[in-house]
This record gives C-alpha cells, sequence and structure tokens, in this order.
C-alpha cells in the first residue's frame, strides 16, 4: 500500500514516515540476503531512534506497525536481540507464519536499552485452515537461496 491508501483506509494511523512510493526499484531485481540485512539494521536503528525520542518526550509515544514477510522480520528481530546475521544456511531462525502479529516493547533505560519479545507469531485472528507459512525448511530455503531475500 502506498502512504495515501494507508491513510485513507486507516484514518487514525500517522503514516508520515512511510515512503509516498515504495522503497524498492523493481529495475534491481530481487533483494539479496545482505541487502535485505542492511535494510533490518537501518529499521531498527530508526526503532530504537524513535524509542529513544518516544523516551525522552522528543515525540509522542505511540505504537508502531510494521508490516512486512517472514525473512525480513526475522533478520530484524535477530538485529534488535543481538543474534549472529549470517548468509547461507542459518543457526537460529524466527519463523513467523503469514500474517501473524509479533509485539515488541522497547525499553529505553539509563542503565542499558532492552528489546523484549511480549508476542511472537499470533495467529489467532486467522482462521485455522487459512494459516499458511512459518515452516523452517520455507525459511531456511531462502536464506540459502541468495536473490529470494
Amino acid at each position: 500500500m502506498t502512504r495515501d491508501e494507508i491513510e485513507s483506509e486507516f484514518e487514525l494511523v500517522d503514516a508520515s514516515d512511510v515512503p509516498t512510493i515504495g522503497w524498492w526499484d523493481a529495475s534491481r531485481g530481487c533483494e539479496t540476503v545482505a541487502e535485505a540485512q542492511t535494510r533490518a539494521r537501518g529499521v531498527a536503528k530508526y526503532l530504537m531512534h524513535k524509542a529513544r525520542a518516544m523516551a525522552a518526550g522528543e515525540e509522542e509515544e505511540m505504537d508502531v506497525c510494521i508490516v512486512t514477510h517472514g525473512m525480513f522480520i526475522d533478520m530484524l528481530l535477530k538485529t534488535l536481540f543481538d543474534v549472529p546475521r549470517t548468509r547461507g544456511k542459518q543457526g537460529a531462525l524466527f519463523c513467523s507464519q503469514n500474517a501473524c502479529v509479533h509485539e515488541l516493547h522497547l525499553d529505553i533505560a539509563e542503565d542499558g536499552d532492552s528489546v523484549g519479545l511480549q508476542v511472537f507469531n499470533d495467529v489467532t485472528h486467522i482462521p485455522e485452515e487459512a494459516r499458511s507459512g512459518g515452516t523452517v525448511d520455507g525459511l531456511s530455503e531462502a536464506y540459502t537461496n541468495e536473490g529470494s531475500a
């Protein structure tokens, strides 16, 4: 969805941080694993910056919603939780089902920042027969098959 579509569909959502057009240039082909990992680092940095600004009273406290695919959320969670990010076969995977909900709490404190995973892979809003994704094999394949990020 574009920023205008998001704001039209969800009137209470502030989508001002969403680009007016998509962030990816389709002429480049598929994003590589390395490119996606770099993007995950950038998103993690952005989220921590937002959390720090909210904690300092520089921005209004709010929830932040991210809509993405399973491989990217795996990369983002690994970045936020300081799990090694590699290419090829993965030693650990955060396997998410399609359209699932994760809830994180970014705690900014003088004695150090922390990230809490409060809800992981919640699909209770989806009828059981319609649930899909979330397999180790599928996510592992995406990492080992370069260009499928």
